[in-house]
Order: structure tokens, then C-alpha cells, then sequence
């Protein structure tokens, strides 16, 4: 996780995000496209949910029902890109954020266990039948 964060902090400090001619931007045009980025999340957020409410299958963070959520991580990363862009004013802020979540989202899925893991939940997830030849 630390190396994680130490390469995608180095990286993101190194991007140049203004371009080698112009100046920086200015001030209120950066919070009018934060706030315009972050109107778009939070719309992209409550359109994205749609489908799934309306044939009435749960959204949930729960294993093997997690996949309805996937139409919302535009809307979330926009929202998350838009409030990091209020909030803070220093690009270096906004890289050490960038590189803790990046890092902490990767961590998650680079666990030794992690393939174990999902194992066991497919095994005993009730809906699953798997025949008795194999388990």
C-alpha cells in the first residue's frame, strides 16, 4: 500500500495539468467547473440507480449484489474529482488524496487471502449450487 501511494503521488505530481504555454487558471473558472463537475456527479449519481430501482433488484454493497452498483462509479468519481477540487486549493492536497484512495481501493483487492476469500463467499452464498462431484 505504501509503494501504491508513493508511485501514484510521484506520478500525479509530475503530471502537468496546465500546459506549457498558458498560465495557471484562474481562480473562478476552476471553482465554476468544480461546482459544474460536482452538479453532474450528484445528477449521474441519482439517474444511475434508475434501472435497478425500477425492476426492484436491491442495490447493495453485499457479495453477488454489488455488480448494481457499477452504473454509479462515473457519478461518484466525478462527484469525488468536484469536492477535491472545492475543497482544496493546493495541488499537492489534492495528489496525497488521490494517491491514499488510490492506494487504499488497491490494497483492497491485492490481499494474499483476497482469491480465498471470494472463494468462501461463493461457497456458501445460498443461491449456488454446486455439485457434490466437485466440493
Amino acid at each position: 500500500m505504501i509503494a501504491t501511494t508513493l508511485l501514484t503521488g510521484f506520478y500525479l505530481s509530475r503530471l502537468n495539468t496546465t500546459g506549457t504555454n498558458s498560465a495557471s487558471p484562474v481562480e473562478s473558472s476552476t471553482r465554476l467547473w468544480a461546482w459544474q463537475v460536482t452538479a453532474i456527479g450528484v445528477s449521474a449519481l441519482l439517474i444511475a440507480g434508475w434501472p435497478t430501482r425500477i425492476t426492484g433488484l436491491p442495490i447493495c454493497l453485499g457479495f453477488h449484489k454489488d455488480r448494481f452498483t457499477l452504473s454509479m462509479l462515473i457519478g461518484v468519481s466525478l462527484l469525488f474529482v468536484g469536492l477535491l477540487e472545492l475543497m482544496f486549493k493546493e495541488q499537492i492536497q489534492i495528489v496525497v488524496i488521490i494517491a491514499l484512495a488510490v492506494a487504499l481501493s488497491s490494497e483492497l483487492f491485492s490481499a494474499p487471502n483476497s482469491a480465498v476469500i471470494v472463494l468462501w463467499s461463493w461457497l456458501t452464498y445460498d443461491d449456488v449450487k454446486f455439485p457434490n462431484a466437485l466440493f
